[in-house]
């Protein structure tokens, strides 16, 4: 899987603050990134490059 790439487009249907916000039930005031941590830590261990 070397040379290939990915991004990641995502639609919440969640307002801007139900992330990184402690109060919120759902997401315990994570942010996008640490949701999709396991995503883009799997993706850099098979040698593929994340787009910003």
């Amino acid at each position: 899987m070397q040379g290939t790439k990915y991004m990641l487009s995502l639609t919440w249907n969640a307002p801007e603050d139900a992330f990184d916000n402690q109060d919120q039930y759902l997401f315990e005031g994570r942010s996008v990134d640490d949701i999709f941590v396991s995503n883009t830590s799997t993706y850099k261990f098979c040698g593929i490059e994340i787009l910003i």
